[in-house]
Parts: structure tokens; sequence; C-alpha cells
């Protein structure tokens, strides 16, 4: 990873850089390159943008204690998009309604991150069970009910798909919950896609994503 950040800055191209997405990370060397990565950027960029996807498990925690560690203690972003469990891990705070999940996103506001996303949220006092998506900015809140699939063999990559959707939308239009919505449309047309074609890999190229007639879902706001 350092080599190909330093080809990039050998090649010129480091001041044209918007923004930086980070997903899985294997050790907690790869964590503190991609951090120092973003500081230097953002020295040469003050409004670069970094979105860290705090990979760490779904149900259980299946990366190293190091990388654990790191993020409990050095998680530092403009947007983060941690699931349910991340979320639950990172702040040490169980969620069980939208006050909690409130009550997380303040924590991480309070760190100096901007935009907080919660995925896959559930609420075990509602009869549906639905997932749902949360996100956080420093002035508003906003949730919405999100489809869920539900496929033999688990499906990879859809955290990846939807942070990179998320902030290419967002580099696009700057508002928050536009990027959500446009976000959640996309990511559910790759699934269905995926799904029609019988195949186990994100069918990512089936879909248009300068397509201008969109159905966004709802998302309410959190008083």
């Amino acid at each position: 990873i350092r080599d190909v950040i330093k080809g990039i800055e050998e090649l010129g191209v480091a001041d044209d850089c918007r923004a930086i997405l980070s997903g899985y990370m294997g050790s907690r060397e790869i964590c503190e390159e991609v951090q120092d990565t973003v500081h230097r950027f953002k020295k040469r960029n003050k409004n670069l943008l970094y979105l860290c996807d705090p990979v760490i498990g779904k149900t259980n925690c299946y990366v190293k204690p190091e990388i654990l560690e790191f993020f409990t203690k050095k998680l530092s972003a403009d947007i983060i998009t941690p699931n349910q469990f991340e979320a639950e891990v990172l702040s040490g705070i169980k969620i069980t309604d939208t006050n909690s999940l409130k009550t997380i996103a303040k924590k991480f506001h309070d760190s100096g991150i901007k935009i907080v996303i919660i995925t896959g949220a559930k609420f075990n006092n509602t009869k549906t069970n639905d997932p749902y998506k949360f996100i956080s900015t420093d002035s508003t809140s906003y949730i919405g009910k999100v489809q869920e699939y539900l496929f033999q063999t688990p499906m990879s990559g859809l955290g990846d798909l939807f942070s990179a959707l998320y902030l290419g939308n967002y580099l696009s239009t700057m508002d928050p919950i536009a990027a959500l919505q446009k976000a959640n449309h996309f990511l559910d047309k790759v699934i269905q896609n995926t799904f029609q074609s019988g195949k186990k890999e994100l069918q990512v190229l089936s879909v248009d994503y300068k397509e201008l007639r969109v159905e966004l879902p709802e998302f309410c706001r959190v008083n």
C-alpha cells in the first residue's frame, strides 16, 4: 500500500484526489499507513474527504485484536459507515431504538466525525424486525427502512459497494441525505440484478449509475 501511494504522489496526481475510501484492513500497520496518507493528502487539499468503513465483523469480531484496538482508540474520519455490530462495539453502546442510535452518533461526532451512517440496524421491539439505515450529521438525523435480501450463499462486497456509492454520490451532490438515498437505490438495483443473474459475483457493471430518474427510498427525520 505504501508503494502504491508513493507511486501516486510521484506521478504528480495526488493534488487531484478529492476523497479517500478505506474498507477492510488486515493489520495495524495498514491502518496507520492509511491514516498517515489521509493526513498527508489533507495538507495538500484541506477539503479532501475521508470515508472509513471500520470493518471488524457482522455478528462477531473477525479481525486481529490490533485492528479493533486501532479503531477503538484512533478512529478518525470525515464519514464512517459501520454496521450495527461495529457501531455497538466501537461505541460501547447497545442499539435498541432511535435514541441509542443518536447517542452513538453523538459519541462519534464528539470525536470529530462529521457524518455517521449505521447500516443494518434492527430493533428487538419491532414486529417485522426490518433493518434500517441511520444517518447523522452535526445538525440532523434521518432513518429509513431498507430491503433485506436473503441469499442461500451470503453475498460478499455489499458493504464495500455501499461505501463507494455513498462517497461518490456525496461528492457529486454534497447533500448527505440525497447521497444516501441514491446509494441505496443503486445498491438495491445491483442486488436485484445479481439475484436475477444467478451468479455469485455482484453485478456491479449491470447498473447505469448516471441514471437521472430514480425512485429514491424514503428517509424520515429523527427528532
